[in-house]
């Protein structure tokens, strides 16, 4: 602000001055602003402060958004976007430390685990806790400078959303230090039923999401029953489950379908079925960069059949 605007402002006669009285008697100070008619108000130290920060909070945000002054985001809206409908605080970060024990105890009743094997992976788990966190608190801190910036906040969602990810996927998966854990502290007999367990359970995940895309694909194209299992069985040998699990699920499994060679498809429908069904396919193609976004897919895609998975 110019002189020129100060001294405007002060001559107003509805001025209100809030002096600080740092060093200076009130009484003087008072006898002073009565021979330039002001009004004088002492206010509690704290009081001025806090109005001053707020009119220079107030002149930031104009001066970041000269069009538009009233652009603001609620700073609530953080957790609710990180966490989502899990909400943040210390009831997240409790519900986590409880989804690592159990973690450790579904292997425990597989493998029979020693205290220091426990130990390793519970130390490997707190790690990505503790990342996960730090990455938090940082992003809290961003979120807090550009909230009142319409340009920049919204460059943040490039940053936000691979937590929200990592929220919806958890954080013991796949490239979590628990899981690279996992494989080194098992000895080799555990290991072997370790595997089994595991692509049993992934397997069983995929046959369901892959049932649920079909469900959703009839809407479209209805299908016979012979039809229905035909499609079901091509899918699950010839494709494999994610590289993760999370709410894209069904865009993952149309796009593992685009990569099904269509000489094997084709012959499951009639005419009318596949010039639909073709749209649905070459959808499902364009999912790819997103996927790998997702951390659903890594690097070029390869269709071999996945032992256990129950056609």
């Amino acid at each position: 602000m110019s002189s020129s605007q100060n001294s405007r402002r002060f001559d107003r006669a509805a001025v209100l001055i809030v002096f600080a009285l740092c060093g200076t008697p009130f009484g003087a100070a008072s006898v002073l602003a009565q021979q330039r008619g002001v009004t004088v108000v002492a206010l509690p130290v704290d009081e001025r402060t806090r109005a001053a920060d707020q009119e220079e909070e107030e002149a930031e945000r104009a001066q970041r958004n000269p069009a538009n002054g009233h652009f603001e985001i609620a700073m609530e809206n953080f957790d609710i976007w990180v966490y989502g409908q899990q909400g943040g605080g210390q009831g997240f970060a409790q519900r986590l430390d409880a989804l690592l024990r159990l973690r450790i105890e579904e292997i425990d009743r597989v493998c029979g685990l020693s205290e220091l094997q426990k130990k390793k992976l519970l130390l490997a788990g707190k790690g990505d806790l503790k990342r996960f966190n730090d990455r938090v608190d940082e992003l809290r801190v961003k979120f807090e400078k550009v909230r009142f910036d319409q340009e920049k906040f919204n460059n943040i969602w490039q940053e936000i959303g691979p937590v929200q990810t990592q929220v919806q996927q958890g954080l013991f998966g796949r490239g979590s230090f628990f899981q690279k854990a996992v494989r080194p502290a098992l000895k080799p007999e555990q290991l072997e039923k370790y595997d089994g367990v595991e692509g049993r359970r992934m397997a069983y995940r995929y046959k369901a999401r892959v049932e649920l895309w079909i469900a959703s694909t009839e809407n479209t194209v209805p299908l016979t029953a012979e039809q229905r299992e035909k499609l079901r069985a091509l899918i699950l040998s010839e494709t494999t489950p994610p590289a993760a699990f999370g709410q894209y699920d069904t865009y993952f499994v149309a796009y593992a379908v685009s990569k099904i060679d269509e000489k094997k498809l084709e012959p499951l429908f009639d005419e009318t079925q596949w010039k639909v069904l073709k749209i649905i396919i070459n959808q499902g193609r364009g999912m790819e960069q997103f996927l790998k976004q997702n951390g659903m897919i890594d690097g070029d895609f390869e269709p071999p059949v996945t032992p256990g998975i129950t056609q």
